[in-house]
């Protein structure tokens, strides 16, 4: 029929595309963008607060010592971050250092929880609900967040600053509403989201390589 001729002349409109076709002028001209990119992420680095990134590297050095838990927590590519970085601590840690890792839960992992609580209670109770079963006086609550002011965020570190737990956080942009809150603020003033979840990743790699180092 006229629907199917329409169709199969659709795809034969063009021939395939190259990936370099995608884009025009020469090697250099086409990575100025990604070396742009490369820079900003330097320079985040550089003027990171380093000794609030050694301060949460110690926080996580007690907890791992104590064999008390730290929690991990986060939303979107945060959230994937706090679920990478609870791998590296708890299974990480013991390889690399030959012993025992430390005890890390995140909060963000178990869809079954998240979407009861939500469904139930309201989505800024994901986290806290959660904490509140699981946590106990000595934790640690390690948030991952690009705004820092996202719902559940502020509700879970208030929640486990009044049950006794340390907290700290990665946080972008201007630090939002969790900057006040934490006992430890690692603070890249950034509000390119892409760039804030980066520095996360590498300082939270930076930080178990230096526990591992620390242990041995």
């Amino acid at each position: 029929n006229k629907n199917t001729l329409n169709f199969y002349l659709f795809l034969r409109i063009k021939e395939p595309i190259m990936p370099n076709e995608l884009y025009l002028g020469s090697i250099s001209d086409q990575a100025k963008g990604l070396k742009a990119y490369f820079n900003e992420i330097q320079n985040l680095l550089e003027n990171i607060n380093i000794e609030n990134v050694i301060a949460l590297r110690e926080i996580l050095h007690r907890c791992w010592c104590t064999q008390n838990t730290v929690f991990l927590l986060g939303n979107g590519g945060s959230e994937a971050n706090a679920t990478h970085l609870a791998n590296d601590l708890l299974y990480g840690l013991g390889k690399n250092s030959g012993g025992v890792g430390l005890k890390a839960i995140s909060l963000s992992a178990n869809c079954s929880v998240l979407s009861a609580i939500a469904n139930d209670d309201g989505y800024e109770y994901i986290f806290s609900k959660q904490l509140k079963t699981l946590a106990k006086p000595g934790d640690v609550l390690l948030v991952f967040s690009g705004s820092g002011n996202s719902e559940n965020i502020i509700t879970c570190i208030k929640t486990a600053k009044k049950m006794g737990l340390q907290t700290a956080g990665f946080l972008g942009f201007d630090g939002g509403k969790a900057k006040k809150f934490l006992d430890v603020c690692v603070h890249s003033k950034t509000y390119n989201m892409q760039a804030s979840e980066d520095i996360q990743i590498i300082l939270g790699h930076a930080i178990c390589r230096d526990l591992c180092i620390v242990k041995n």
